[in-house]
């Protein structure tokens, strides 16, 4: 069946309808290389509400951490369909610098916007992506506490902090930013990074 519908459709129209079948399925591993999908497996299927992922640069970690938002964001929707909640998700993502939002963060969203069907295209507005549903990721950078208390507000279904390791204030972030607003919906909260300078960092 999938040969003959190639023939008649096309393999450029088959992976377009496929693609959208996942986003709409909120299932996004197509993008992710097997490292990322086995930590993506291990997130996922762990009862446990914080998660330290330790590894070299160029892994990916910032892909996968923009994906595991995505989806969360995406599922909200199946979620209201299925009468779980009424409320839109929101996901709060903090970098060690704005410069790391613009260079690292940024890219990866907009390339996943452009994978993203018309009708589930989430928008780029201030740091902040929107998606249709009225779910958000809501991403700052944390060089000290003041830009660090930008990331504050309601209860987050997700939480990531991303390479930790290089965050000086991370106690802070953690413990009084992005840690009180999983609270009430017992969210995870994700935090990749390489390995600091120093081992006296936090992270460690």
């Amino acid at each position: 069946n999938l040969l003959d519908a190639a023939e008649e459709y096309g393999v450029a129209e088959m992976r377009q309808a496929a693609r959208a079948a996942l986003w709409h399925a909120g299932n996004l591993r197509y993008l992710l290389h097997a490292g990322q999908l086995a930590a993506r497996e291990k997130i996922q299927e762990s009862g446990a509400r914080r998660f330290v992922l330790c590894t070299g640069r160029r892994w990916g970690k910032s892909r996968l951490m923009c994906v595991m938002a995505t989806e969360v964001c995406l599922r909200r929707e199946l979620q209201i369909i299925a009468g779980e909640t009424d409320k839109p998700a929101r996901v709060v993502y903090a970098a060690p610098t704005g410069g790391m939002v613009q260079e690292f963060i940024q890219p990866h969203m907009r390339m996943l916007a452009e994978h993203a069907p018309e009708e589930l295209k989430p928008i780029e507005k201030q740091d902040s992506w929107i998606f249709p549903n009225g779910s958000r990721i809501v991403v700052r950078g944390c060089e000290d506490r003041k830009k660090a208390d930008r990331l504050r507000g309601p209860e987050a279904d997700l939480a990531i902090v991303d390479e930790g390791g290089f965050i000086p204030i991370l106690d802070y972030v953690v413990r009084s930013i992005v840690g009180p607003q999983l609270w009430e919906t017992r969210g995870k909260m994700l935090l990749p990074s390489t390995p600091p300078e120093s081992p006296d960092h936090p992270f460690v």
